[in-house]
């Protein structure tokens, strides 16, 4: 039987009708995988909410934590500076302004980086962000 694996857990997917298997190992729980979990989150440039994939969420967020340790007290930093140049570069057409919305997501309504904050939010320059 095919399984997903998930964050955290591993879900069997459920065999078609057309197939004739035993279901004795087939939980009622099994049945509803999501295979693309997404994120509502506010988009300052379109002044509306957007679905984002949670896997890209997860690389904006892993990205900014590993230089989180490094960040000095009282110095702004630009999600293309925590990021780094290399995985910034990499992000296609539109991502970069997705990158921006994930991370005040983060920042403003989750406990993922509670030592972060805003620190400037100019109207047509990239958000800054610095320690509490």
């Amino acid at each position: 039987m095919p399984s997903v694996t998930l964050t955290q857990c591993t879900a069997k997917l459920a065999p078609s009708s057309r197939q004739r298997q035993d279901y004795s190992d087939f939980n009622r729980s099994d049945r509803y995988v999501p295979t693309d979990i997404k994120v509502n989150v506010y988009s300052r440039h379109r002044d509306s909410y957007q679905w984002v994939s949670k896997p890209f969420l997860e690389k904006i967020r892993d990205q900014v934590r590993e230089i989180v340790p490094a960040l000095r007290p009282n110095v702004g930093y630009t999600l293309q500076q925590l990021c780094g140049d290399l995985f910034w570069l990499s992000l296609s057409k539109g991502e970069p302004s997705l990158a921006g919305d994930c991370m005040v997501h983060l920042v403003c309504h989750t406990s993922e980086f509670p030592e972060l904050k805003i620190t400037k939010i100019p109207r047509t320059r990239p958000i800054e962000y610095g320690l509490k």
